[in-house]
């Protein structure tokens, strides 16, 4: 995807290009990604060293990588260490606390803490080597894999007094490395968009992994602030205000504007606020359930809710009946006149919510 970064007339943007060329496992592209916040980090406050120390590097990568698969459950291959470390991690999150800014400070302590116990070493004796290939691929041709590194790292060095530099060097008896002050600039100039294209990069590798995934692309990175739920509120709490509503999980009558919703399916998994999925609950209940799956019993319980909101509605008021109804024609890929009909829309909340448990369950929900 060269045509996809800014040229350079004295840098191998081509090399940059393939630095993800064969990717089999998540290694090069949360190595990169992890120094391009780095680098970004830096920028933000005109910190121009170039400098990277590679245990403070690859604890970024475990951070990085742990939003995607320890709480949206992605998977990275089989054969991945990364998430095999990530899996050891003793770090707990709820869903109201993945936007806190100190998430994300207290996450990075657990890693650094732990780094060695949860097996993570592997990442500073290997990957920050083999992101340097695609720079020296005549050069390496044919070496045995037990030679690769100190060949890189000799040739990394030797370009660094050259016109045409690799993206860094070793340094300090290989605990740091050093971007070279060229490429240095360059990312800094294009920031947005490197970590756009290795954004995709990433999003296109964990699609692989993950085919059947729903909203993948919201799960590579943690969402800066959650969206309000202001007027899905407003619709539950004209249903409870018109008729009585019990909590499906307690039984607890609900009062109007007194409830929470509850995301039916775990919104971690769906990466969504549709009125479809959402519910009105007790606020103990909806914290007792956190990010697990409803149980099988639930389900028609909810979808009779579903319905009786929607009728609720229907009967209310003509003219805002369209716009109310719309996450629903979208969302359950119904007519207008469908959402109006009981039967179908029970039918149509079925087939959306049992075979998206089933893939939630194999997913580790």
């Amino acid at each position: 995807m060269r045509q996809d970064l800014p040229p350079h007339s004295d840098l191998n943007i081509g090399a940059l290009a393939g630095l993800f060329h064969n990717t089999t496992n998540s290694y090069k592209l949360l190595f990169f990604l992890a120094l391009l916040e780095i680098v970004e980090s830096r920028s933000a406050i005109n910190d121009w060293n170039c400098r990277v120390d590679l245990k403070l590097l690859c604890s970024n990568v475990l951070r990085f990588g742990w939003y995607p698969h320890r709480f949206f459950k992605l998977s990275f291959g089989s054969q991945d260490k990364i998430g095999r470390a990530l899996d050891k991690l003793r770090f707990g999150i709820n869903e109201s606390a993945i936007t806190n800014p100190a998430t994300k400070a207290h996450l990075y302590e657990s890693i650094h803490e732990q780094f060695t116990e949860i097996g993570a070493d592997f990442l500073t004796r290997y990957v920050p080597y083999r992101l340097l290939t695609s720079f020296f691929p005549a050069e390496l041709k044919g070496l045995l894999d037990a030679q690769k590194n100190r060949s890189i790292a000799h040739l990394a060095e030797q370009s660094f007094q050259t016109d045409c530099p690799a993206l860094y060097r070793f340094i300090n008896d290989h605990s740091e490395i050093e971007l070279h002050p060229q490429w240095n600039k360059y990312i800094r100039a294009n920031l947005a968009i490197i970590k756009g294209w290795a954004l995709f990069q990433w999003a296109d590798y964990l699609q692989r992994k993950n085919p059947n995934t729903p909203a993948l692309i919201r799960k590579i990175e943690p969402p800066t602030k959650r969206a309000s739920l202001s007027e899905q509120t407003r619709f539950w709490n004209t249903v409870v205000v018109e008729r009585p509503i019990h909590c499906i999980y307690s039984g607890t009558l609900l009062q109007p504007s007194s409830f929470t919703l509850d995301h039916f399916l775990p919104w971690s998994f769906v990466c969504h606020d549709e009125l479809w999925n959402l519910i009105p609950v007790d606020s103990r209940a909806n914290s007792s359930k956190g990010r697990s799956l409803p149980n099988d019993k639930f389900i028609e319980p909810f979808i009779e809710q579903q319905v009786n909101a929607l009728r609720v509605h229907r009967d209310r008021s003509n003219k805002s009946w369209k716009k109310t109804i719309q996450p629903y024609v979208e969302g359950l890929t119904l007519t207008e006149d469908e959402v109006g009909t009981p039967e179908i829309v029970r039918h149509a909340l079925l087939n959306k919510i049992k075979p998206l448990i089933s893939l939630a369950q194999t997913m580790g929900y």
